[in-house]
């Protein structure tokens, strides 16, 4: 997925400036740049850099992956 379809999935320019608290212009820029600065993907990893739809079976909450517990998969001992 392009940066500009993050965008578009997390609403529009106007819903992703709200949602980040920044100025409708700067995150049109980025559409317009084709990219959102590797900076703030990294402020808001829950947004940009994980799927946001949980549609398969291997995200856990939030949209971050899931990793196996090994804990909870062994037997409890007898």
């Amino acid at each position: 997925m392009t940066d500009t379809e993050r965008i578009h999935q997390l609403g529009g320019v106007a819903c992703v400036a709200k949602l980040l608290g920044f100025s409708l212009q700067r995150v049109q820029n980025w559409i317009g740049r084709g990219a959102i600065p590797p900076a703030v993907k990294i402020a808001y990893p829950q947004h940009f850099l994980f799927p946001l739809s949980p549609s398969r079976g291997d995200q856990g909450e939030k949209g971050m992956p899931s990793t196996p517990n090994p804990k909870s998969d062994a037997k409890a001992p007898r």
